[in-house]
């Protein structure tokens, strides 16, 4: 039998059935949406842990934090962290203050209270990985300007007759920070342009007895990132310092340096992770990397994949049974027809073939409609539930419908061949009889 023969038979019996192909269809269809969705949501899941990692760390960041109660373990003062930066494959060490609260306000506004963490400006890496709206790391550096010569007495600026009055203003030290975008509609901003350069307000507050005092502090906005870490606000590191012995009621004295929470160092590469992180344990330090996350990643994302994948192949299952049954009685229904095509000396192989083509006309439309259906449930799922993620991260990829095709031609050629292989194997005199 030609294959024009065979298109021609396997068309003519799909228009005579058309309610059995719907519904295999159908069936087929929902199995192989599921799958595709599931498997979507996984692979989206993996990209946006994976983003946010990129976003919150480096793979080659090491943070080291010293263990309380162990005198034995040298304290994180600036001599130890110039210590560790000379441990060979270290190229980088940045101490950081964090854990440091404040209400931060624009003038004639109610005030917003914010997280501060230090940074030590444009050669920290962690601004380096920011996404600024203006400014930049570079002007977090900015730590004061002198005092200028400065006219007064008359509203034009002019010396005062009687005066003679040109004297020296001192101006305050001006301090700069760096806000998330977040921030700016609480600060009443209209966009990041407008806040950049604007002058703001740091309030502090520590218990003295049964008193509380406060220090407040003008500030600079040296740039609005995007993101920051946690959400929070970045001050230079040496400013931070001094907030952090204020609020703890201490002086900085060169007897009893500044200890830093943690310090993050960083490595020439990540095969040199490892032997710098077993290093600075064997000084006594607790270490992490996001590599440990990673890690712990990779375990959770293959139990996704797994459990979802589960989902969607108990779907293809149920869609498999509609496909037997629904060719088992296409068969039955048709022993005469296979027995009069044997008669006139049709082989088993193109009966075989007639039945099993049918099945992959049916997968074929089954998987593409399949494909497209679970392409606009991605769509709806962004849309509806994830619209705060970013848009890329949650869609189907191209290669999924070709994928889709051939699972469902798996599905469904599985489910057809049984009854296939009883048709093709029937003995045409046996048939006519029986049927």
């Amino acid at each position: 039998m030609s294959i024009k023969d065979l298109v021609r038979i396997t068309l003519s019996n799909i228009s005579r059935t058309k309610p059995f192909f719907i519904a295999n269809i159908v069936a087929i269809s929902v199995g192989v949406l599921m799958v595709v969705v599931m498997l979507s949501l996984a692979q989206g899941i993996l990209r946006y842990s994976g983003s946010v990692m990129k976003e919150e760390a480096s793979a080659n960041a090491i943070e080291i934090t010293s263990v309380p109660n162990k005198p034995d373990v040298p304290k994180l003062t600036g001599d130890q962290v110039a210590k560790v930066r000379m441990l060979d494959g270290v190229t980088q060490t940045v101490p950081l203050v964090q854990g440091l609260f404040g209400d931060l306000s624009s003038p004639g506004l109610e005030s917003v209270v914010v997280s501060l963490s230090s940074s030590t400006g444009s050669d920290d890496p962690e601004m380096q990985r920011l996404s600024w709206q203006a400014g930049n790391a570079g002007q977090l550096a900015k730590q004061g300007t002198p005092s200028i010569p400065e006219f007064v007495g008359t509203e034009t600026g002019k010396p005062a007759p009687d005066k003679g009055a040109l004297k020296q203003i001192p101006v305050q030290k001006q301090h700069s920070i760096v806000i998330p975008e977040t921030l700016l509609g609480d600060l009443k901003f209209h966009s990041a342009s407008d806040a950049y350069g604007k002058k703001l307000t740091l309030i502090f507050s520590r218990s003295v007895g049964k008193k509380m005092e406060k220090k407040t502090v003008d500030v600079e906005v040296a740039g609005v990132a995007r993101k920051t870490r946690f959400s929070r606000c970045y001050l230079p590191l040496e400013f931070i310092e001094e907030l952090c012995l204020w609020q703890n009621g201490q002086e900085k004295e060169a007897d009893n340096p500044f200890v830093y929470d943690n310090v993050t160092v960083y490595a020439k590469s990540l095969e040199e992770v490892p032997r710098i992180r077993k290093d600075l344990e064997n000084q006594g330090y607790r270490t992490s990397s996001v590599l440990d996350t990673v890690g712990k990643l990779k375990e959770i994302s293959i139990i996704i994949y797994v459990f979802l994948g589960t989902l969607g192949g108990i779907s293809l299952f149920t869609g498999s049974i509609s496909i037997f049954n629904a060719t088992y009685a296409s068969v039955l229904r048709r022993v005469r027809e296979f027995a009069i095509f044997r008669s006139y000396g049709a082989s088993r192989r193109t009966i075989l073939a007639i039945v099993l083509s049918e099945s992959a006309i049916t997968a074929t439309i089954a998987g593409i409609v399949g494909f497209l259906g679970g392409s606009l449930v991605m769509k709806a799922i962004s849309h509806l539930w994830l619209s705060n993620m970013e848009p890329t991260l949650f869609v189907v990829p191209p290669y999924f419908c070709p994928l889709a095709i051939v699972l469902a031609i798996v599905v469904c050629g599985s489910a057809a061949s049984g009854p296939a292989w009883k048709a093709a194997n029937m003995a045409p005199a046996e048939a006519i009889r029986n049927n």
